[in-house]
């Protein structure tokens, strides 16, 4: 059955079987619901079964509902930061590229275009005909050191890539990376071969993941680096091909997407249609 109650200081609504098996959602300012706080919070009450198993595990303090002030819990921290770019709006100049303003920098002729597909946004990452010329964008300058996402904060990153001109002798990389000398990292990456590699360092080590899965210029991939506690997972097109456990970073990290021309010296670039990063697991 269903009920809407009020009454024992109290206002909400549960579904359940019954009135001692209770499944649901209760809105309450806590003065019997839960304990005796009478201070006029307002809260969250999670039942299963007719347990409180999660009593306080959302709490909004305030004085009325209409007066939230914060959201309190020991399970749950709270605050997170999310952002996404779908590269609809801004230009192709550094700092203006995308709603995120990315930075463009490069070495030798490096450009960012627009590109007519079946996918709106997409931008295009250019590197000239010159060997060892690049293309990178990133979200501060390249060279920034600090006020970025500490690379041992819970952070999930999601890129959609489709590299349009592709050869062996080549270098794309996509992932978090600490700007300024390139050696505290977590990405994927095509270096000089036919398929997907996964890495990451910690300046002291690299560990390293073979995907087995070929790069096909032309495809898309959805690629995702998702950093927890003891160990960073890799998605390819929302499959996990990678757990690594050691040489992680945890320096001061940021998006960095990259071309590379090689030793073949023919221009080449790759389609970004999409980025998101979500950092979690602080409070501030």
């Amino acid at each position: 059955g269903r009920n809407v109650f009020t009454g024992n200081d109290a206002v909400g609504i549960y579904v359940g079987p019954g009135a001692d098996l209770e499944y649901g959602l209760h809105l309450f300012p806590y003065a019997t619901m839960i304990e005796s706080k009478n201070n006029g919070q307002y809260g969250v009450r999670v039942m299963n079964g007719g347990v409180c198993t999660n009593c306080d595990l959302i709490t909004l303090t305030g004085n009325t509902l209409g007066n939230i002030q914060e959201i309190n819990s020991s399970t749950y921290y709270g605050e997170y930061i999310e952002i996404s770019d779908e590269f609809i709006s801004g230009d192709f100049t550094s700092g203006s590229i995308g709603s995120l303003n990315w930075n463009l920098t490069g070495v030798g002729t490096y450009t960012v275009t627009s590109v007519n597909n079946t996918r709106p946004g997409t931008i295009r990452l250019n590197s000239s005909a010159t060997a060892v010329h690049r293309t990178y964008v990133s979200l501060k300058a390249k060279t920034q050191t600090t006020g970025m996402v500490d690379g041992a904060y819970l952070w999930d990153m999601t890129v959609i890539v489709n590299l349009v001109s592709y050869h062996t002798a080549d270098y794309f990389v996509f992932g978090m990376s600490y700007s300024t000398d390139n050696t505290k990292f977590a990405s994927f990456q095509v270096n000089g071969g036919t398929t997907w590699d996964i890495l990451n360092s910690n300046g002291s080590g690299t560990t390293t993941t073979d995907t087995g899965i070929t790069v096909t210029a032309g495809n898309w991939y959805k690629l995702r680096i998702k950093r927890n506690a003891a160990d960073i997972q890799y998605f390819l097109n929302e499959t996990l091909v990678a757990t690594h456990t050691t040489n992680l970073p945890t320096v001061q990290l940021q998006p960095l997407l990259t071309v590379y021309t090689g030793t073949a010296a023919i221009a080449r670039s790759v389609d970004i249609d999409y980025f998101s990063l979500k950092i979690t697991g602080f409070a501030r």
